[in-house]
């Protein structure tokens, strides 16, 4: 079971060819703009017969034979449909933005593109997400290990030594968790940020700061003026507003006459 930042189609396909296990994580989202809002026709609306290479479109169009496109290392399969289809389509402003250009798709290759629409699909059921629960709380033993036990770093040299390594270190973390655990040893505070902190206080202590200003000298007569206020207040969702003024003026030596 990994994260989002290690997990992708090709990964999962690798994982279950090379070592014969199944790859547990969330894949990314579809962030494109159709997606994000719901409106328009997104990707998914899109029907792909791979065995003639052609998308369908909601309106039953199809496109050309798909070219290769490369997008952040990985490669892609780009679907085009006709400028002539397009530009006449009834439906073309929720499909493309273009006020010229034929709608376009990349999709990844077939197994990879069945493996991220399968697990996208899996990742919204509450059998996936009980099983990825199993996951939770592993962060902290992460950090346990690399802060008490320098996992992040080999001490060795050879793959055969770092295994050594990642079995003891889990090891350790163990004996030294049962050992907390028969002490009864407290369990420590989860830290907070600094800026945490300062929003908690504000919280608990609604105040308004008094107004500062100062006066500075001004070499071409006068003075420049600069003040500030800050105020703050709990909002009834549990967040915390804050708010800033300034102010800047030059004062002027002699009035300005036109």
């Amino acid at each position: 079971m990994v994260d989002a930042a290690y997990i992708t189609p090709a990964r999962v396909q690798r994982a279950q060819q090379v070592h014969g296990i199944t790859l547990l994580g969330p894949i990314a989202a579809d962030h494109s703009r159709r997606a994000k809002s719901g409106e328009g026709f997104g990707k998914s609306a899109f029907a792909i017969d791979w065995d003639l290479r052609q998308a369908t479109c909601p309106r039953g169009k199809t496109s050309s034979q798909p070219g290769t496109l490369r997008i952040n290392g990985h490669e892609y399969l780009q679907f085009r449909f006709a400028k002539a289809d397009c530009l006449a389509c009834p439906d073309r402003h929720p499909c493309t933005a273009s006020a010229t250009r034929p709608r376009s798709i990349a999709l990844l290759p077939q197994p990879l593109h069945e493996i991220q629409v399968r697990n996208r699909l899996d990742q919204q059921t509450e059998e996936w997400q009980r099983r990825y629960a199993v996951r939770a709380g592993i962060e902290a033993t992460l950090s346990q290990t690399v802060r008490s036990n320098g996992l992040r770093r080999t001490r060795y040299r050879g793959l055969a030594k770092t295994h050594v390594q990642h079995v003891l270190t889990p090891m350790a973390c163990n004996l030294t968790r049962t050992a907390d655990w028969i002490a009864e040893t407290p369990r420590g505070r989860t830290r907070s940020s600094r800026f945490h902190t300062l929003c908690t206080a504000a919280a608990d202590n609604p105040c308004r700061s008094p107004k500062e200003s100062r006066h500075w000298p001004w070499k071409g007569g006068g003075a420049l003026q600069w003040g500030s206020e800050c105020s703050n207040r709990l909002t009834p969702d549990g967040d915390i507003q804050m708010h800033f003024s300034f102010i800047l003026i030059l004062t002027p030596s002699r009035t300005l006459t036109p």
